[in-house]
């Protein structure tokens, strides 16, 4: 996605015109934020509990439920259009409409195929459909891009390659999958999934609440709308790291919390060592290879790219995975409202302010306030001090120099 995002700025397609791709994307986003992720941990925390005759039958009845899910969306935006993209998108209109909309429709479904590979164990699977699925999506946005086509001509191409991995997910439900349900499964999957969809939904909703405070506060400008999407991306591989190792500490410590602290500190610092490092050598140099991997009409995106760095510092701790071991629901809806109520009052309060950078701050400030609700929530609570999972004095030390690099490129740069 990155290299596409650079690749993009390089072709003959217009700010706006990439702006109109993002649209599209982030569509995506708005319609699988409140169930998507709730529903794949869900299956990660409850499949490994049951026996080998009923997992093959949660996996087709996953499948089926994602189908029917995004079925039932689609079918609800196209037949309410005027109603329901303001309230997703936050304008009155989704370029290329009935492409775009037949695209998201194959697009959310595929979203469950890496995790029914994780499920299964099959991670040369997972490596071999990693690499066709996006390297399909390279040639599919890149080559009509660099070709001189439209941005629709974009949608198209992935329109196809989606309903191509929607077939690819299929497949894979017919040979792994059963379809012999127990009603039973469906509810103790729901059970096992309801709460984290609710803490996934209000987070999720941030990423979203930002996108669509961009097309309401510059009434739909798509200039606007790309140079905040092209600054407002966190590091690539911190996301990909940070999200393998919660699925990992998700798994195991649902079954053994005391075992799994120490590793979670280890891994957690391992992690810093390799990512903090990085980002704040990336945030330094920023100025000068930001404008040279893009062009000089992102310039302006810089600001916000830098600020979504310190995202870091929250994402490196793993105080989630132990509240949901401990099945503390209650505290993970807290920290997850209180997150998004202050987002979107300090979006409000900054961005008239800072404008796109506003944003980016409230994000930053709005996930550090979660992570400080939780540490305090377990001290308290349960008596696991912070430093049980988090080495303190090596995030205290990486934190502050991230955040001493990053002000002086705000001053500087």
């Amino acid at each position: 996605m990155l290299l596409i995002a650079i690749l993009l700025t390089k072709s003959g397609l217009g700010t706006a015109a990439i702006g109109q791709y993002e649209q599209v994307w982030f569509m995506g986003g708005a319609l699988s934020f409140f169930w998507m992720i709730g529903l794949q941990q869900g299956l990660l925390n409850y499949y490994p509990r049951l026996d080998a005759k009923a997992q093959p039958q949660l996996l087709a009845l996953a499948v089926t439920a994602y189908f029917l899910i995004s079925g039932v969306l689609l079918g609800g935006l196209s037949l309410f259009p005027t109603v329901l993209l303001p309230i997703f998108s936050g304008q009155s209109s989704l370029p290329f409409a009935s492409i775009a909309l037949l695209f998201l429709f194959f697009y959310l479904p595929t979203l469950l195929t890496d995790t029914l590979y994780v499920l299964l164990k099959k991670p040369v699977e997972l490596l071999g459909y990693g690499i066709l699925s996006f390297g399909g999506q390279l040639l599919v946005v890149l080559l009509p891009a660099f070709w001189g086509w439209s941005a629709g001509a974009i949608v198209l191409g992935l329109l196809w390659l989606t309903f191509f991995k929607a077939l690819w997910l299929i497949a894979l439900a017919f040979r792994f999958g059963q379809w012999n349900w127990e009603w039973l499964q469906v509810k103790s999957w729901w059970n096992a999934s309801f709460y984290l969809m609710i803490y996934s939904a209000i987070g999720g909703y941030i990423t979203v609440f930002n996108a669509w405070i961009v097309n309401w506060y510059y009434t739909g400008d798509e200039l606007q709308f790309a140079l905040f999407r092209y600054g407002a991306r966190e590091l690539p591989v911190s996301l990909a790291l940070v999200g393998g190792l919660n699925a990992l500490i998700l798994q195991r410590a649902a079954t053994d919390l005391q075992g799994t602290m120490p590793e979670i500190r280890l891994r957690s610092t391992r992690l810093m060592h390799f990512l903090m490092p990085f980002t704040i050598l990336l945030m330094l140099s920023s100025r000068w290879w930001f404008p040279a991997l893009f062009n000089a009409d992102f310039l302006a995106s810089l600001p916000v790219f830098n600020t979504f760095l310190l995202l870091v510092i929250s994402r490196v701790v793993f105080s989630f995975p132990i509240l949901n071991a401990l099945q503390d629901k209650r505290i993970t809806l807290i920290g997850a409202c209180s997150e998004a109520a202050f987002n979107v009052i300090a979006c409000f309060i900054l961005v008239p302010i800072w404008g796109l950078l506003g944003i980016a701050l409230a994000n930053f400030l709005a996930y550090g306030l979660e992570k400080l609700i939780y540490g305090i929530h377990l001290s308290r609570r349960y008596g696991i001090a912070v430093n049980a999972y988090l080495n303190l004095p090596v995030w205290g030390l990486y934190s502050l120099l991230l955040i001493l690099a990053w002000l002086f490129q705000i001053k500087f740069g």
